[in-house]
């Protein structure tokens, strides 16, 4: 007789158990056990084979509850976990980028709407001006090189990381043009 299927379905359940989730499962089969009424625990009696000694099936029916609702309640947090930090990175995110929007004075946003109204990666300005020294201060545009033409004007591109803010905020205010 080929007793495959046993080990397969044993597999199945050992397959899953970690020591954290074999504490919980234990503690939640205590639950279990407790809580249970006995009508329950008679009525799988009635039907436990002769030879399992009495109320062995019960208990391992509670086993078998308390697996599943350990791998229940360990998906639920861990789904739960995902969104609440996906949560609060986009709350962060918003926070930073609200106090950037907040930092930038009209001369500052002028040179962003310039930048992408020329569609360039990389685009020359005047060396001296103080929004475009601002920027780069701030870190939202990046020194490139100097001009090898023009010794007033330099090469920057605007950092990848606020890139799409500003793309977004530059869609609409041309938008509203």
């Amino acid at each position: 007789m080929n007793n495959s299927w046993w080990q397969e379905f044993v597999k199945f359940f050992l397959r899953g158990i970690t020591l954290n989730r074999l504490v919980y499962m234990v503690f939640i089969l205590i639950l279990l056990v407790i809580f249970t009424p006995d009508k329950a625990k008679e009525a799988v009696n009635a039907h436990n084979p002769e030879v399992l000694p009495d109320y062995w099936m019960y208990y391992i029916l509670l086993f078998c509850c308390s697996y599943i609702i350990s791998a229940a309640a360990g998906s639920t947090i861990e789904f739960l976990k995902k969104r609440v930090v996906s949560f609060v990175a986009y709350q962060r995110d918003k926070n930073e980028r609200d106090n950037i929007f907040a930092s930038l004075s009209s001369d500052e946003f002028d040179f962003i709407y310039l930048f992408f109204e020329r569609g360039e990666p990389l685009s020359d300005f005047n060396r001296n001006s103080p929004a475009i020294n601002k920027l780069v201060s701030k870190k939202i545009f990046n020194f490139w090189m100097p001009n090898a033409y023009n010794k007033n004007l330099a090469t920057y591109s605007l950092n990848t990381k606020y890139k799409a803010m500003f793309y977004d905020w530059y869609l609409k205010k041309k938008a509203l043009e």
